[in-house]
């Protein structure tokens, strides 16, 4: 993709032909979801319901060390490629 279509394409036009992020890192983010959710299939078990409080939790003192947020609004790919960056960006200088 050149610079040009990135900064004209929109982003939900985009979108529509993506699959998803969070289907590709499911495993990454966390096998043990994925292999209850194969064995258990898609019910909430106390099992998950812990897992998702644990995660939770983690998300919250990572979220408060970045301080306040703010919305951006994202209209193209180059948009959200900037935003992406930035984050990763931010995330990196906290760990």
């Amino acid at each position: 993709m050149s610079l040009d279509s990135l900064t004209n394409t929109p982003f939900k036009e985009f979108s529509k032909h993506a699959v998803p992020v969070h289907s590709l890192a499911d495993y990454w983010y966390c096998a043990a979801q994925v292999t209850n959710r194969k064995l258990q299939g898609d019910i909430e078990t106390p099992i998950l319901l812990e897992g998702r409080r644990l995660h939770e939790e983690e998300a919250e003192k990572l979220l408060a060390k970045l301080g306040p947020t703010r919305r951006i609004k994202v209209t193209t790919v180059f948009d959200a490629m900037l935003l992406s960056y930035s984050n990763i960006k931010t995330l990196s200088r906290c760990s």
